[in-house]
């Protein structure tokens, strides 16, 4: 493996993939490639295809006119890149190369944490139920620290929320409905039960996050669940859609796995229309239970206190509980805590005004996502992004003006 020559006037970028899906790479990766390379020096670090992760030929043909220099990983042991261990050899060739900033892709957290410079995952920027466009992105310091929210002066506080409040009352009045009885009768759910919800993560052989899971597998996760509760109390599970489009094996596995515990756990199927399952089981359920899922939003936006099965961060004002007797004890009592509304809004706002990003935005550039990863909370590029998110900049209103900049400590 060899290093080009350093640039002294280029800042230096490495992109690390080992975790990207051909669409990804091309629909998301390059472009962001391209917008690093009108201005820097840029590295890409990918293994060769395998479990449909990496780089195959056929992938770079669009790439061509790329002034980037590609290190292709294709050493025997390539899979493991994918694995979270330190990778020792990849840490050599990026302090080579010397970047001033890492933008990976990658289920590893152990190799990048060595990686000099500043160093970021490429994230989904989708939070639901105020979408963004598929391939829209964030980039975070952890893999999955879902609903960081930082200290903010109150005035910037503010003026998020009243910017999203009109968008927030048209969400509610749109989001799908049907009373609690209905939805138990066609959802075959018992009445009378503490209804607990457990969106599943995606299960395939491309998806290596799923080495941060708390169980192996969404059939252990929904058996050992099951076996903590009692007889008052049922849990309610919706297949990720991409299980359910191609009726995986582990989408099967699952099933199977249900209709033994039909006691205890219920699957939802879309009972309000098309791709309603887990918005109508997250608007009847008493809580939620997930570990890596993004349903967490969803579950923020209709007030639902929340329990994590995670080592990654979570922002104190979801009032994340971690043990489960517990966590049905509060429901029951009344006890449990749940997102509030002002600071759902306030987060939701600001996570569209500060965090996403659109690799096909054709102004996107080095400086923007330099800014991005180096200051992980500017109000300067908030009227941007949120007129980006309306479509329409005359919706906002003007900014504070020279407020006090917000921390970086998440709230």
């Amino acid at each position: 493996m060899h290093v080009v020559s350093k640039s002294a006037f280029k800042p230096r970028v490495v992109f690390y993939l080992p975790a990207v899906i051909p669409w990804w790479f091309t629909n998301i990766i390059v472009p962001m490639i391209r917008a690093v390379a009108r201005g820097g020096e840029v590295h890409v670090l990918v293994p060769p295809f395998w479990s449909c992760t990496g780089i195959r030929p056929e992938d770079l043909v669009g790439c061509g006119d790329l002034d980037v220099t590609w290190h292709i990983l294709d050493g025997e042991d390539h899979p493991d890149l994918r694995f979270s261990k330190m990778h020792a050899g990849v840490v050599d060739l990026v302090r080579q190369i010397d970047p001033q900033l890492c933008l990976c892709r990658s289920a590893d957290i152990v190799t990048p944490s060595a990686f000099p410079g500043v160093v970021r995952y490429i994230m989904e920027g989708h939070a639901e139920p105020f979408g963004t466009r598929h391939w829209n992105v964030q980039l975070c310091d952890g893999l999955f620290d879902h609903g960081i929210m930082p200290a903010l002066d109150p005035s910037l506080g503010d003026w998020l929320e009243s910017a999203l409040s009109q968008q927030w009352e048209q969400k509610a009045a749109t989001f799908p409905f049907m009373e609690r009885d209905e939805f138990l009768a066609k959802a075959a759910i018992p009445s009378g039960k503490l209804l607990l919800a457990l969106p599943l993560d995606f299960e395939h052989a491309e998806v290596f996050w799923d080495q941060h899971f708390p169980y192996p597998n969404n059939v252990e996760l929904i058996n050992a669940l099951a076996d903590q509760l009692d007889d008052d109390t049922m849990l309610l599970v919706t297949h990720h859609p991409l299980n359910a489009k191609h009726l995986s094996p582990e989408f099967l596995a699952v099933n199977r796995a249900v209709r033994q515990r039909l006691d205890k756990v219920r699957i939802v199927h879309d009972v309000a229309g098309p791709d309603t399952a887990t918005r109508m089981m997250l608007r009847h359920c008493d809580g939620m239970i997930f570990g890596i899922s993004k349903c967490f939003t969803t579950a923020a936006f209709l007030g639902k206190p929340m329990m994590r099965l995670s080592q990654f961060e979570s922002g104190d004002w979801l009032g994340i509980s971690t043990e489960l007797p517990e966590f049905v004890n509060a429901l029951r009592s009344g006890a449990a805590r749940a997102p509030a509304k002002a600071d759902a809004l306030r987060w939701f706002a600001f996570h569209h005004a500060n965090n996403v990003i659109d690799p096909l935005d054709p102004e996107l550039d080095l400086t923007q996502l330099m800014d991005h990863a180096a200051h992980p909370v500017n109000p300067a590029r908030w009227e941007r992004g949120l007129a980006r998110y309306f479509g329409d900049a005359s919706l906002l209103s003007p900014m504070p003006s020279d407020p006090a900049l917000p921390g970086l400590r998440a709230a």
